[in-house]
């Protein structure tokens, strides 16, 4: 090892994450950059980048997707790649920014100069710019062409490194087929370029599942991890600033370049390390469970809370009530009708103010609309009447769909409303819960009482139809007897049993609508002409006066004449007054059945309604109430389930591809599965936070305490009586991570503290093994030179590192970190990978070292796998 370490210096740096391996690299590299400190992670952009339909490449900022999901399937159009690194170069657009900060760029004057003030020097404006990919990825070539021309024109001075992953499948075919895909790369002109022109991509680093020393590394996550965590360490550390790494990229001799592949290597990295999110998560989870047990369940036995909450559930049910209730000051076809309805209306239409009908029902049944349709022709009102019914029918669909919203966002409302009062009952205190369930209580009693209601005024508004329907049955001509009704009505429901076109309640409207159809044409005709009425008046008067005047001797013939025609006329008069009145009436009726018939078809939709609110009122008063009655078997799943996750945690630190990998520390110790265990490190930060709490957190100390400063922030924010686990369980391990990570500092994270606890050798021996697992994920055709190592420490740390045997002769870089460092090795250029075509043996003694492009050489013959 030299015995100057260089200095802390940083790159800013740009990831972008091509395709599905790609994704699997930054979804890796993510959790990875959390260690950086605030400044240097600010330097650092991962964007997410896929080919869109039309064939350009979109993406967005990765950490701004959820799982890389928004520009794969939500069919949201992505940032234009080129346009996308300019925004990682530059900061990002303000008119993009939707929720939240806007994201800076890396080369901006605040970000260099926050890298600065925290102690790290940025050398020259270089960037760096990682591409990971897939190495048969048929975008790599654009995705590079995109980055150079954002470069250029930003006058942007930076290396673009490629990361591509070759994971082959253990099928033979498909085997082959990805190795052509993969020497079918224009690989010359990616990393050589032409004569005189820079090669777009400055280097290549592949991974693979075949490792350099002949093994595979196959379990999940293997290869996406090392990639991911051989650019944090490269990114974090001051490795690209040395001439030793550079001199690695083939730039200071770009002539000599001549073979693509002296530009195509292998790096592996490991580290030794505080896992600081996993212990946290770790931690949290457990705090979480135990302060989930303390939570003491209600007292099922006492009824005082219920009866004490009576009168204010009957209020809050009044409340609910008075939407859905008919009002009298919103008419309907001369029916009252709810508000919610009418409000209903109003929205969907438009309107200025709350309307029952709208126009879309009712008034195609207006006695003026009536009569302006049958003027001159009083014959077709039976035929006019049933035409407009059919009318308001179809705007009665309309007017359904009208309501509808609003009916169902106030059941939301109401039931959203009902949810946060007993959520605020039930997290008001140690006796919170008690009063939550006597509330409850009482509310299920209220419910049950109001669907009996409900049931009982839909009962008598049917009765008062049937009796309207029998009244005008009655003044019809169909008027059928008892006897004759109760056979009706049998053979209907014979008739409906046997079909589902037959509706009794319809048949009957329909007989009770001819019945006074016909009365309605009966009474019309029996209304006698004028005409003919003069005649009999004219027929009537002479034998009248012949016969009067024989009785009245001396009566003037022409008085008696005036007097008697009078008397006849105003007969005949009142007569077809008479019969016009039984018109009006007979027409009313019919049209007075029309309307009603309407609005009993939409009383009959509201009172479904109005059943399907209480029902689901009563289901959710119904779901918390066996909640809070089980309160202590919930709160166990509760827990249980954190519980689960924090051996999860575990299982995935140890088992998954950073435990194959990486080494990890704790309060001194090596951190392992079969040693010093997570559960044993979170009782040791438990004991500290019991022993010395923080100063103006003194309730850190016993969860109890903690229970109560939960319940407090849940308040308002949590559906704890009927949400289900997952949504409980995160704003709980949330603010359990709040109590926790302040304790996890000083000795109980420090690397420093762990290694000097440590004997020389032991210390040493952790750097030897470190170096061994950062095993370079590269298996070329032709043996591979011996690959260059670097180790990055604080500078206090360099000379434990220096005694490991291992590590003799590395280049150190400083780092500030105190909870992790690192060893990197690199592989030289210039051998062949798994899949480069090799020669023809005829033209062996002809061909040069490497070939001149794998698109110029005769395809290999079949190669076994990883080479």
């Amino acid at each position: 090892m030299t015995g100057t370490a260089t200095p802390l210096r940083f790159r800013p740096t740009v990831v972008v994450c091509l395709g599905d391996a790609g994704r699997e690299v930054g979804t890796q590299l993510l959790p990875l950059l959390r260690s950086l400190d605030p400044a240097r992670r600010a330097g650092v952009a991962v964007l997410a980048v896929r080919d869109e339909a039309s064939g350009a490449l979109a993406g967005d900022w990765l950490d701004a997707l959820d799982g890389f999901e928004a520009p794969d399937g939500d069919g949201t159009p992505g940032v234009d790649l080129e346009a996308l690194v300019v925004e990682a170069f530059r900061g990002q657009e303000p008119g993009r920014v939707q929720d939240g900060e806007r994201r800076h760029g890396v080369l901006e004057d605040p970000v260099i100069w926050r890298i600065q003030d925290d102690g790290a020097s940025v050398p020259r404006p270089l960037a760096v710019v990682w591409i990971a990919a897939a190495a048969d990825a048929p975008e790599l070539a654009s995705a590079v062409a995109a980055v150079r021309r954002a470069a250029a024109t930003e006058h942007v001075d930076c290396w673009v490194l490629l990361v591509l992953a070759n994971v082959y499948p253990q099928d033979a075919a498909a085997h082959a087929e990805q190795a052509a895909r993969c020497a079918d790369q224009p690989w010359r002109e990616l990393l050589v370029g032409d004569d005189g022109t820079p090669p777009p991509a400055t280097y290549t680093y592949l991974f693979e599942s075949h490792g350099e020393h002949g093994t595979f590394w196959e379990r999940p996550g293997d290869v996406a991890y090392a990639a991911a965590e051989a650019i944090f360490v490269l990114t974090a550390t001051g490795i690209t600033t040395t001439r030793a790494y550079e001199e690695t990229l083939r730039r200071s001799t770009p002539g000599m370049v001549r073979e693509a592949t002296e530009r195509i290597a292998g790096t592996g990295a490991s580290r030794l390390t505080f896992p600081r999110g996993p212990a946290e998560q770790y931690c949290a989870s457990v705090l979480g469970a135990a302060v989930l047990r303390a939570w003491e369940p209600p007292d099922l036995d006492d009824e005082s809370y219920a009866a004490e909450r009576e009168a204010e559930t009957l209020g809050w049910l009044a409340g609910v009530t008075r939407m859905t209730r008919p009002d009298p000051a919103r008419r309907r076809g001369g029916r009252a009708s709810p508000r919610l309805s009418a409000l209903g209306v109003r929205d969907a239409l438009g309107l200025a103010r709350p309307d029952p009908d709208g126009g879309l029902m009712f008034a195609h049944l207006r006695t003026e609309h009536l009569e302006r349709l049958t003027a001159g022709r009083p014959e077709r009102l039976p035929a006019v009447a049933d035409e407009q019914y059919a009318v308001a029918q179809r705007g009665y669909t309309t007017w359904q769909e009208a309501i509808r919203p609003r009916w169902e966002r106030f059941e939301v409302e109401v039931e959203r409303d009902l949810i946060a009062e007993v959520d605020d009952l039930a997290l008001s205190g140690a006796s919170g819960l008690s009063r939550a369930l006597g509330y409850v209580r009482a509310l299920h009693a209220v419910m049950d009482d109001e669907r009996t209601r409900q049931q009982a005024a839909d009962t008598r508004r049917r009765a008062a139809y049937d009796r309207f329907l029998d009244d005008l049955a009655a003044q019809g001509s169909y008027a059928p007897t008892r006897q004759q009704a109760e056979a009706n009505g049998q053979a209907l429901a014979r008739a409906a049993a046997t079909t589902s076109l037959t509706n009794p309640l319809e048949a009957r409207e329909n007989d009770v609508a001819r019945g006074l159809a016909a009365r309605y044409l009966e009474a019309l005709a029996r209304v006698p002409p004028p005409l003919a009425i003069a005649g009999a008046v004219l027929a009537m008067v002479p034998p009248a006066v012949f016969v009067t005047q024989s009785l009245f001797v001396g009566v003037s013939p022409v008085l008696l004449t005036v007097l008697l025609a009078l008397i006849f006329g105003l007969l005949g008069a009142g007569l077809v007054l008479l019969r016009r009145h039984a018109v009006t009436r007979a027409a009313d009726d019919l049209r007075a059945l029309y309307r009603r018939r309407l609005a009993a078809r939409c009383e009959e939709h509201e009172h479904l309604r109005r059943l399907a609110l209480i029902a689901a009122l009563r289901y959710r008063v119904a779901a918390m109430l066996a909640r809070l009655e089980a309160w202590e078997r919930f709160v166990g799943d509760l827990a249980g389930e954190l519980e689960r996750d924090a051996a999860l945690v575990e299982h995935a630190l140890f088992e998954g591809p950073a435990g194959r990998r990486d080494l990890f520390i704790a309060n001194r110790q090596r951190l392992r599965r079969d040693g010093y265990t997570l559960r044993a490190f979170e009782r040791d930060v438990s004991r500290e936070r019991a022993l010395t709490p923080r100063d103006d957190a003194q309730w850190h100390r016993s969860d109890e305490l903690v229970l109560r400063r939960l319940l407090a922030a849940l308040r308002g924010h949590v559906d704890v009586v009927s949400g289900d686990l997952g949504a409980l369980k995160r704003p709980v391990r949330d603010f359990c991570l709040g109590v926790v990570q302040p304790y996890l500092r000083g000795e109980l994270v420090s690397l420093a503290a762990a290694l000097d606890a440590m004997s020389g050798d032991s210390a040493s021996g952790l750097v030897d093994t470190l170096v061994e697992r950062a095993a370079i994920l590269y298996r070329p055709l032709d043996p591979p030179r011996p690959a260059s190592v670097f180790t990055a420490s604080r500078d206090d740390l360099r000379p434990l590192v220096a005694q490991a045997g291992r590590a003799r002769g590395a280049l150190a870089v400083e780092i500030p970190d105190d909870e992790w460092l690192a060893v990197l090795r690199l592989a030289p250029g210039g051998t062949l990978p798994s899949f480069w075509p090799l020669p023809r043996p005829s033209s062996i003694a002809a061909r040069p070292a490497s070939p001149a492009s794998p698109r110029q050489t005769a395809p290999r013959q079949s190669q076994g796998r990883g080479g």
